[in-house]
């Protein structure tokens, strides 16, 4: 090529053996209304006359090169990209013709618009015998990127894409030798900027039987599909999905109902596909508009399926459509559809006179079980929708809350208090940008009086709800957070795990907007966390996050079961607890279970790490509060028990403190802290009065030299026997006192009868292997008196006298979960 200043635009030409049509492409191009451009010609090997027809042109803007023999399409247009000297390239085909302002328009748009890397435009399709038909793909970069999930709607007959862009992504991949797939380089150019169709027929596309799109029809329809699964699973996160999943998809959004047992499986794909498109591209609206109505029909075709008296198989499969279809909208009859499901259901597929066949009133019970459930949801959601047209948040709202209880999390198995395994990576890193309370102690060794402390700020001996296992309800008139924040105009949502947290007194649930256990573990309950907090935009809310990671039976998920990879035995981590004594027989085994719960706690990591990341980017840190703590540690034979017992040692009382967002100040503190510091905390945090309670805010300083810290176990001497004849032969203790200031020096333990049990000096014995109450009986006796002095002479019958019992929560559910847990 000469030395001549680089054109505009370069035009290139790929073809081989086009003696028909070759000439009028050329000549479309040649009338193009741009001026400044160049022609680039390859001829790849042509063995009819096309070599004579380029040697005739005579124009100084066309270029033309040889193949000495043919090298295929994608090379060949490979070769044509290194060779283009204009800032952009417009692809032509040999068999195509230009109307004659194509290039000027798809220019003018590229020079207006720098964050677009391409443009093509609408066609014609021209074949012989047949009539024109006009092609008229997806215009605006939403749509296009949808399509492009499935094929291409970018034209590249008529493409015009900046020469940098093509050079960035490394032109075609030649891997595609056969014949070129046009759709791979488009997908790799969304990548770097937006696309564009222009809505006007610029490009006339000619057909032949001979050309690469008729002959390789098939191979290009493997090609197809083989970057539908690459651009899916990218979408998705991971690698490529199946074949077969990609062809499910395809059936779902082009309105079909996919056969047999992939029905479902292939809905919950296509919408979490769908749903994934809108966080990434953050366009709610368009998935709103573009995408859900195919999953409305869905649903509408699914419900009709359900009752349309056909047999069970079809009725099933009817349902997998429609549940699967509904629950990403939660519209629709869902009453009519619970109330009708079990009778409509075993009435088509058990006819009078005939015996029900096995295994569908079974189905019908599912069917209207899941289905209450979906009505659940919608009224949660609906809850939602309602308080946040209510509310008005003015200019100097008040900042959000979030309090994070990981159950049975131990402070000194996370990395920020000390730990040498890495378990808690994601935490440790968001630690240093909060506060950390190194010496932070749980108000019982069990979760619902922890809870209730958490909640009102009282001492077990005060809200009464500790013992186990039907603790006294909180009585009324004592506050909690969900009340006085809810007072204030929060929105108060409780998401748990289960276990005795679905146990609390009806009141208090009722106090929280939404009170909903949706799964055991972190990693299920944060999608549905944040999808409440982005539903209640700027409305201010209180969020009770709790999960049961970390709760035996300690299974953790495989990839982070790695701290113990080498253990040999036999002992089932599982059993660990239940009843029958299962208890570790080895060094080993004791490391296994270890090693476990930490797999458990590095899974539960990734999984708030992933919560505050997110919380971060939807620009809400910094106007919430995020307490970060435990209800109780668990025991791992320190003492001679498992699990958390009927014991009042550190390892069941120390839990983490980690506080972030809403000007928390970064650092430690080693002060003494309780639960029941949370209450008053959070208040003064928010700017609302706080009621008298147990707890002081350890966002303020120090008021005491010294502090007392209560805690109260709350197992009966009725409780069923424990894991260990060691366990066994405790007597049940009721309360702890630590005294001190920022040195907690004595630790008292004391009976049913507020007598002396045992007395630890934590200076020289931190483990608290030892008693010193003989030696030290004077100073037990003085720790006994301020202890009854501060909760004002409260006895031991007040204490444990039982609340009548239908005053918590109970139900087949709720058992069922804490026999899972290992509590019957």
């Amino acid at each position: 090529m000469g030395a001549s200043a680089p054109p505009l635009v370069t035009v290139l030409l790929a073809v081989y053996n086009g003696e028909d049509l070759l000439s009028e492409a050329v000549e479309s191009v040649l009338e193009q209304t741009v001026a400044d451009f160049e022609l680039l010609i390859i001829d790849d090997g042509s063995t009819d006359s096309t070599p004579a027809i380029l040697a005739s042109l005579n124009d100084p803007r066309i270029w033309v090169f040889t193949n000495h023999r043919n090298m295929g399409v994608t090379r060949t247009r490979n070769r044509g990209v290194e060779l283009a000297r204009g800032e952009f390239i417009a692809v032509h085909d040999h068999d195509d013709v230009s109307a004659p302002e194509r290039l000027e328009k798809q220019v003018v748009f590229l020079r207006e618009n720098p964050d677009y890397v391409a443009v093509s435009c609408w066609h014609t399709f021209h074949m012989a015998g047949q009539p024109d038909r006009l092609a008229r793909p997806s215009v605006d970069d939403l749509s296009i990127r949808w399509k492009m999930l499935f094929g291409t709607p970018l034209p590249h007959p008529g493409l015009v894409m900046r020469a940098s862009a093509m050079k960035a992504v490394g032109g075609y991949d030649e891997s595609f030798i056969t014949c070129t797939l046009d759709y791979d380089i488009e997908c790799r150019l969304s990548r770097i900027g937006k696309l564009r169709n222009l809505p006007e027929p610029l490009v006339s596309v000619r057909r032949r039987p001979e050309s690469i799109s008729v002959q390789r029809k098939a191979k290009q329809e493997a090609y197809r599909t083989q970057i539908s699964s690459r651009e899916m699973g990218l979408l998705l996160g991971g690698g490529p999905v199946t074949r077969r999943q990609q062809a499910d998809v395809e059936t779902v959004f082009a309105g079909k109902l996919p056969q047999g047992a992939e029905c479902r499986q292939a809905m919950a794909l296509s919408l979490r596909l769908a749903r994934r498109f809108g966080e990434k591209y953050g366009c709610a609206e368009f998935v709103s508009r573009q995408i859900e109505p195919v999953f409305k029909e869905h649903a509408k075709r699914g419900g009709e399926l359900l009752f349309s008296g056909r047999p069970a198989e079809a009725l099933l499969r009817g349902w997998a459509a429609w549940e699967i279809a509904a629950s990403g909208l939660l519209r629709g009859p869902v009453r009519v559809l619970q109330r009708a499901a079990s009778r409509r259901l075993v009435a088509a597929a058990a006819p009078k006179g005939r015996p029900m066949p096995h295994g569908v009133k079974d189905a019908a019970g599912a069917v209207r079980r899941r289905l209450g459930r979906m009505r659940a949801e919608w009224r949660r959601r609906r809850t939602i929708r309602r308080h946040r047209r209510a509310s008005r948040p003015g200019p100097a709202a008040r900042p959000n809350v979030v309090l994070v209880v990981a159950d049975a999390l131990r402070a000194d198995h996370l990395g920020c208090y000390g730990y040498e395994r890495a378990t808690s990576p994601a935490l440790d890193r968001w630690s240093e940008r909060g506060l950390v309370l190194e010496r932070c102690f749980s108000t019982s060794t069990w979760t619902m009086p922890a809870l209730a402390s958490l909640l009102s700020g009282l001492w077990p001996c005060r809200h009464k709800a500790v013992q186990y296992p039907n603790p006294p309800a909180l009585q009324g008139e004592v506050p909690t957070l969900p009340a006085i924040l809810g007072r204030a105009g929060y929105f108060c949502m409780a998401l748990h795990g289960g276990g005795y947290v679905s146990k609390l007194p009806k009141d208090v649930a009722a106090q929280f907007h939404i009170f909903h256990s949706p799964a055991l573990r972190f990693e299920r309950i944060v999608p549905l966390a944040l999808r409440y907090i982005r539903m209640l935009g700027r409305s201010p809310f209180f969020l009770l996050l709790h999960g049961l990671d970390c709760h035996r039976p300690y299974e953790p998920a495989r990839r982070h079961d790695r701290f113990f990879p080498d253990y040999r035995g036999h002992f089932e981590v599982s059993k660990l607890g239940m009843p029958g004594g299962k208890i570790p027989q080895s060094a080993d085994d004791l490391r296994r279970i270890v090693a476990a719960y930490d797999g458990e706690i590095l899974g539960l990591d990734e999984a708030l790490g992933a919560f505050l990341t997110r919380l971060e980017g939807l620009g809400l840190l910094d106007d919430t509060l995020v307490l970060i703590t435990s209800d109780h540690g668990e025991e791992f034979g320190e003492h001679g028990g498992f699990d958390h017992t009927s014991t009042l040692y550190d390892e069941l009382l120390h839990v983490p403190m980690i506080a972030l967002g809403a000007g928390v100040h970064a650092g430690r503190d080693d002060r003494l802290a309780s639960l029941a510091d949370v209450f008053a905390a959070v208040l003064q945090r928010v700017g609302l009065e706080c009621p008298p309670c147990d707890g002081v805010s350890f966002f303020e300083p120090p008021r005491e030299a010294q502090r007392m810290v209560v805690a109260e176990t709350g197992y009966g001497e009725d409780y069923h026997a424990r894991i260990t004849p060691a366990d066994r032969a405790l007597k049940p203790s009721r309360r702890l006192l630590l005294r001190a200031g920022r040195t907690a020096r004595d630790k008292i333990n004391l009976d049913h009868q507020d007598q002396p049990l045992a007395l630890h000096d934590l200076a020289s014995d931190p483990a608290e292997m030892r008693s010193v109450l003989e030696a030290e009986e004077p100073r037990a006796r003085e720790l006994r008196e301020r202890f009854l002095a501060a909760v004002d002479g409260i006895t031991a019958e007040e204490i444990l006298a039982a609340a009548p019992k239908d005053q918590v929560q109970d139900s087949p559910e709720v058992r069922e979960a804490l026999k899972h847990l290992g509590y019957f």
